[in-house]
């Protein structure tokens, strides 16, 4: 059996001639599993050569060829194996083409040409062609009863993409503005084809109305985009061609979802074997301690993502039995302990206070957080402001982050006293109005942030007794990263976040990075309505704030990756000069303590370390070792 331990990466080359050209070796046959050649002795299938496309991608493993067969056990719900237009490369750090072999763009990045792979079918056997994307495009992107507005991945300001068939192969989408990270956002997005010889039976523009009517009926739906979304399920719908790894088999109302090999599926390995090596996968969906306990017992071959946080000493012990391996993730640097203010709240007072760069200032220095790091993380974290990750290219590690993420109780009261808070000796400081300084630290209740109220607890004892700042903590049931759900926020929240995500060039998308969007409207606030609406609602944003939704929509018509980044880098920066959010601790991108995943011992092939999302682990290459 491979050594998961070890060091191995994934690769892929767009075409078999790009590998050929790069290794120097030839492909001259091909492979397929038993199961798909048994179907084609008895005549079911055409051959397998018949099946690939002429430009086959070619997926190196990450340490050799693997074997056919076995049924792969994924515990975490609805198996993510979407096929995206482009793919991160193993160690998430570019992009490359992945459903289409080639693209061009042009000096200003405003149209982009794509090259399908020629000969690549659909799960049934029917080629794809451009049309599956244009008419996906026309129809259902751009259709304003499905999609009322328009994706920002499709669209700059001035308007939505056009996209054309060139010929059968060949489309080009063209912005009216710069675009320069469309190949980035076309790395995680929903797939933008369709099957049309499928689908087009659902939409009202190409089926028979009556016949569409009846379909709607009969499903106790009420229109067409919800009939629509129910049939374009690849997870949910049996029906439904796919071009992905597996096809699933039964539909929604299974408790376990059952997914058998694509016969069609346009990808090999170095040796010329059609991928996937996994003929099957079940799927399930298990709370966190029913995972963990069929893990331990060797029954599940992956506990994705946060299934596995806060079980790190108990799975260590046990991996020693041999059933399973932890693998560090490539991953987000997440912020723990990060103090979010309820900038505009009506205790007039408080606001004062909270907008007062000294007043966060004096939390943050007021705040021991290398006590917090002991008693809760065994010393294994950083003290740190809230960061981008560490190295290239945003360098999340310079003495920018790390400003006033050092402890001294005398600097902090010094910065109090002269915002007018007073304190006699021990007694509770009280705020300008002669009122108790009493402040209420919310906090979310899901798994993922579990160690929240120990760290409120410590924060409590530190502030009461070295500041003499009274604090209420209230754990709520108040989603990721918001305050109370229905309610006025009232002071402070308390959560862990990261700055950015796990893909190159994000931060300038991220809502809660930058005041532009309305999800995480507590991230921002009202300033986030005001800068949205121009100043017609919300409260009247600061100018970094501002400055930080200018860069944001700069961002958006970059005309390269490179200049996005250089614009991340600004908005980095401007966070860690203003600390809106007074961060904590660090945890490092590939830290195993919460970012890993948990692998059955007898799956091969697994890189290491991993990308987080499932859909780019390349599981096409691992292999069952029995």
């Amino acid at each position: 059996m491979m050594d998961l331990e070890g060091s191995g990466t994934w690769s892929q080359h767009a075409t078999i001639a790009d590998y050929e050209a790069a290794s120097g070796n030839t492909i001259e046959a091909f492979g397929e599993s038993p199961v798909l050649g048994a179907l084609v002795e008895s005549g079911e299938l055409p051959p397998v050569s018949e099946r690939l496309p002429a430009d086959a991608q070619v997926v190196v493993p990450s340490n050799e060829i693997g074997t056919y067969g076995g049924t792969f056990m994924f515990p975490s719900g609805s198996m993510p194996t979407w096929e995206h237009v482009f793919s991160y490369a193993a160690d998430m750090g570019s992009t490359e083409p992945n459903v289409i072999k080639s693209y061009e763009v042009n000096d200003d990045a405003t149209v982009y040409t794509f090259h399908l792979r020629e000969g690549l079918k659909w799960s049934d056997g029917v080629p794809m062609t451009a049309n599956d994307w244009v008419w996906y495009y026309n129809n259902i992107t751009l259709n304003e009863e499905y999609s009322p507005e328009v994706r920002s991945e499709y669209a700059t300001d001035s308007g939505p993409a056009t996209l054309t068939m060139v010929d059968d192969y060949t489309i080009q989408y063209t912005f009216q503005e710069p675009n320069g990270l469309f190949p980035l956002v076309m790395s995680r997005v929903h797939p933008p084809y369709t099957p049309v010889h499928y689908m087009s039976q659902f939409h009202p523009d190409t089926a028979d109305a009556a016949e569409l009517d009846a379909l709607i009926a009969e499903s106790g739906l009420t229109d067409w985009t919800a009939l629509w979304e129910t049939k374009e399920s690849y997870n949910g719908n049996p029906d439904i061609p796919t071009i992905f790894r597996w096809k699933v088999t039964n539909d929604e109302s299974a408790g376990v979802r059952t997914l058998e090999r694509n016969p069609y599926y346009w990808k090999v390995d170095p040796a010329g074997n059609q991928l996937p090596y996994i003929d099957e996968v079940q799927a399930g969906e298990q709370d966190g301690e029913v995972q963990l306990v069929t893990m331990i017992a060797g029954e599940a071959d992956l506990i994705w993502q946060d299934d596995a946080q806060g079980n790190y000493a108990l799975l260590k012990e046990e991996e020693a039995s041999g059933n399973f391996v932890m693998v560090p993730q490539i991953g987000m640097s997440v912020g723990i302990g990060n103090i979010l203010f309820a900038y505009t709240v009506e205790d007039q007072v408080l606001a004062d206070l909270f907008n007062s760069l000294d007043f966060r200032v004096a939390l943050s220095i007021g705040t021991d957080r290398d006590e917090i790091n002991s008693i809760i993380y065994n010393g294994l974290l950083e003290p740190s402001q809230w960061a981008p990750a560490s190295g290239p290219p945003y360098n999340g590690e310079r003495d920018i982050f790390k400003q006033y993420a050092y402890h001294d109780v005398a600097e902090a009261n010094a910065l109090l006293d002269n915002l007018g808070t007073t304190r006699d000796g021990d007694a509770a400081r009280l705020r300008s109005d002669g009122e108790t300084l009493e402040l209420v630290m919310e906090m979310a209740m899901e798994d993922e942030f579990q160690d929240s109220v120990a760290i409120a607890e410590l924060i409590k004892l530190q502030w009461e007794r070295d500041l003499g700042i009274q604090l209420v903590i209230r754990p709520c049931d108040c989603g990721f990263w918001g305050f109370s759900e229905g309610g006025e926020p009232v002071g402070l929240f308390l959560t862990a976040f990261p700055f950015g995500n796990e893909y190159p060039a994000s931060l300038g998308r991220d809502e809660i990075v930058v005041p532009l969007g309305v999800e995480w409207p507590s991230v921002w606030g009202p300033w986030s309505a005001w800068i949205n609406s121009d100043g017609e609602e919300g409260a009247e944003a600061p100018a970094a704030a501002v400055q930080l939704a200018e860069l944001a929509r700069a961002f958006q018509s970059v005309g390269s990756p490179s200049d996005g980044i250089e614009l991340e880098r600004q908005i980095a920066e401007i966070h860690a000069e203003n600390i809106w959010t007074v961060g904590l601790l660090h945890r490092p991108s590939t830290f195993a303590l919460s970012n890993y995943h948990v692998f059955n011992s007898r799956m091969g092939n697994v890189s290491n370390p991993t990308p987080i999302e499932v859909e780019y682990m390349s599981l096409e290459s691992m292999y069952i070792s029995e």
